[in-house]
């Protein structure tokens, strides 16, 4: 595809949507939705990125009121600064931190062709046309929280070996994760052991979420003797600059208990599946999520059905998923495909109305958090450009916070696992889960593995994931 079939496609209708609808049960409907305004076609800027700036300036609102609507949008800011990515091409060096502090931001995590920073909102676009060629800013990825639940080692029987006096002792262990409010309570009580911990992300190490807390007491569970770290991270530049820590400071496993998507395509690709690799290959295991994603996910051939070309049909004669999101609830919706087709993302209201937008040639996502007071019923469509012939293969997945959001229909409970579960390394370590009460029953009992559990194949043909803890 070239620039110029791009630019031919600015009349097309937006052709992936999150349409809300009045009530439950409502029938499918597709709308004449208003043009698609595309950004410049040489901005090498995400096309969130873009309408964040276009936001700020068309909105006028005062700091704080901005960084609301952003952060409802899945941006992160901070005293006036957005979290972001400058991603140059492999085997390119990072931009040096000086790039970003010229143009009123910070420079943060420097990791291969990574750059991690925080800069001004309103310089987004000026930011992205002074970048090298073949450099892209996009939202910083901090990675999606996995379950963590239970204690395991009565369960798998591990208990054995640590009440025999096998329980870690020389070795070193480190976890990977977004948050660790209430390490250090966790530690006065005996659920941790002391620990050392570098911390890549914006704040304190005890921030954001209890989730990594959860991680390092169930890795504590299993090997109370073993000198831990605990890894703090917001963004993928962050989880390599962890793995490269605990390289260079001996470390024999860790873990990873998250999801990342929109990293690549195949098996082994994106900066995810690097990271993990690198520790692999210098020798440490790395445990990580296969996601929680089994029922909220769809995989397969984009297919215009009978009716509009551009609109795919997740089954024939149907061109929308169903959705119902709890009030309260963020969803993250993720379009990854195959080839060098066009696709993209547009959020409506109940009246139809935009409320966000994605598109482009990079995998698209879109965010939106349902403050509306009740539970909402959403449909998702996908369509491709009227200009482009390409029919890849398609992947969606859809990742919810702070609430539930639950497929009515069409989910694709094969292929869900996430990056980078996908790593073809054998010391990279993709874990499911099986019910707690169930975890001792023979191999091949049906039923056994939580319905939210993700499962292969990987879209490379792995069989995934490799093992599984009770959950």
């Amino acid at each position: 595809m070239t620039r110029n079939d791009f630019r031919g496609m600015k009349k097309v209708p937006v052709v992936c949507a999150l349409l809300l609808a009045l009530s439950v049960g409502a029938p499918a409907q597709l709308v004449e939705l208003e043009p698609f305004v595309f950004p410049p076609e040489d901005l090498p800027l995400q096309y969130n990125l873009w309408t964040a700036e276009k936001l700020a300036a068309e909105r006028g609102l005062d700091r704080e009121d901005l960084r609301t609507e952003l952060e409802k949008r899945g941006n992160t800011v901070r005293d006036g600064l957005i979290h972001v990515e400058i991603v140059g091409p492999e085997g390119r060096d990072a931009l040096e931190h000086e790039f970003v502090e010229s143009f009123g931001g910070v420079g943060d995590t420097r990791w291969r062709h990574r750059l991690d920073a925080w800069v001004p909102v309103e310089r987004l676009s000026e930011i992205a046309r002074a970048v090298p060629e073949g450099y892209f800013v996009e939202r910083a990825n901090p990675g999606c929280p996995d379950d963590v639940l239970g204690e395991g080692p009565a369960a798998i029987t591990s208990i054995s070996y640590r009440n025999n006096g096998a329980y870690g002792q020389g070795l070193t262990v480190g976890v990977i994760d977004s948050g660790f409010i209430g390490a250090s309570a966790a530690e006065a009580n005996g659920d941790l052991s002391g620990y050392g911990y570098v911390n890549y992300a914006w704040g304190g190490l005890e921030d954001y979420s209890t989730h990594g807390t959860g991680c390092a007491e169930a890795m504590f569970d299993h090997c109370p003797g073993a000198t831990m770290w605990l890894y703090r991270t917001d963004s993928v530049a962050d989880l390599g600059s962890a793995v490269d820590h605990a390289i260079d400071n001996g470390v024999h496993v860790l873990t990873h208990s998250m999801s990342r998507y929109n990293q690549g395509w195949g098996d082994n690709t994106g900066d995810a599946c690097a990271a993990a690799t690198g520790a692999a290959i210098n020798e440490i295991l790395f445990f990580t999520s296969a996601g929680n994603r089994a029922r909220h996910h769809w995989q397969g051939g984009y297919d215009p059905g009978g009716g509009s070309p551009a609109i795919h049909d997740w089954v024939p004669g149907d061109e929308t998923i169903d959705m119902v999101v709890e009030n309260g609830c963020t969803i993250y919706c993720y379009l990854s495909w195959s080839g060098d087709g066009l696709y993209f993302l547009d959020l409506l209201d109940s009246s139809f109305k935009r409320i966000d937008s994605s598109a482009g040639y990079r995998f698209q996502e879109i965010n939106w958090e349902n403050d509306s007071g009740s539970d909402q019923l959403v449909h998702l469509v996908v369509g491709l450009g009227a200009a482009s012939s390409t029919r890849d293969e398609m992947e969606v997945f859809v990742h919810n916070f702070d609430g539930a959001c639950t497929w009515q229909e069409h989910y694709i409970i094969a292929g869900s696992t996430t990056s980078p579960s996908n790593c073809t390394d054998s010391r990279v370590i993709s874990v499911g889960a099986v019910d707690w009460e169930d975890f001792g029953s023979p191999p091949g009992t049906a039923g056994i593995v939580k319905h939210y559990s993700s499962r292969g194949p990987s879209n490379g043909g792995m069989s995934l994931p490799d093992i599984a803890g009770p959950t």
